[in-house]
This record gives structure tokens, C-alpha cells and sequence, in this order.
């Protein structure tokens, strides 16, 4: 949910990172190494949380951002 708008995100987890996995693929075929690098670490991050959470929510990424990485 939104803590803005109080809606549920406009796609499914699945879907979410099934978008992540085309941009990865998409920047693999002639994005800047910048690109690249995002693109794998956005994927990760959304595995490893399993959640689209902390893309959206400041606060939430912010404190998830160490367990996370470390």
C-alpha cells in the first residue's frame, strides 16, 4: 500500500520484477555500464526483500537498505 495515496501498487510483485529483469536485459544490449550496474542491483535489492516496498516507501528503504547489504 501507498502511505500517500493508501492504494496498492499499480503492479504485482511478480510483475514488478519481471519489469526489473527486461530493463536488465534491455541495458545488457548497449546501456552504459551505469545502467547496467542499476539495473542488477534494482533486481537483487527487489529479490532479496521480496517486496516492491522499498522502491516506493523512503522511510522503509532507508531502514532496509542495512539489512540488506549487509
Amino acid at each position: 500500500m501507498n502511505n500517500r495515496t493508501r492504494e496498492e501498487p499499480a503492479v504485482s510483485f511478480p510483475e514488478f520484477l519481471e519489469e526489473l529483469r527486461q530493463e536488465l536485459r534491455v541495458q545488457q544490449n548497449g546501456g552504459t555500464s551505469y545502467r547496467k550496474q542499476t539495473a542488477q542491483l534494482s533486481l537483487q535489492v527487489a529479490e532479496k526483500a521480496g517486496c516492491i516496498d522499498p522502491f516506493f516507501l523512503q522511510r522503509k528503504c532507508q531502514a532496509d537498505s542495512f539489512s540488506i547489504a549487509f
